[in-house]
Order: C-alpha cells, then structure tokens, then sequence
C-alpha cells in the first residue's frame, strides 16, 4: 500500500485546486494540508480496500453502489 506521503506528492496541486474551487468568500476551509492528509487520503485507501474485496459497496457520503 502506497503511504500517505507518497500520494500526497502526486495529489497535492490537483487536490488544493479542486478544494479552492469550493471555497466561497464566506466559508474557507481551514488547514487545507491537514485535510488532505489526515482525512481525504486515508479515506480513499479505505474505499479501495472495500471495492477490493470485490463485495457490493454502499457509501453513507453519496448515493452509488459498486458491484465488482
């Protein structure tokens, strides 16, 4: 398994693009870094271990379900 540091690198620039793109004038997301590394990669490795196991997979964060 890849290591947080590792896809960091190659995710960082698309990531903090993306994550500016939501921002409003209102609302800026805080410690973007942190969030990136402490919660979005470690829950991408997540989902790809229960898609892995090749059983149906249902997420509370959206409304789609994998059948592999």
């Amino acid at each position: 398994m890849k290591s947080v540091e590792d896809c960091y690198k190659k995710v960082k620039s698309n990531c903090f693009k993306f994550i500016f793109s939501q921002e409003t004038k209102e609302n800026k997301f805080k410690n973007k870094d942190r969030m990136l590394k402490k919660f979005l990669i470690p829950f991408c490795f997540w989902i790809k271990s229960k898609v892995n196991k090749k059983k149906t997979f249902y997420s509370r964060f959206g409304r789609w379900s994998r059948n592999w």
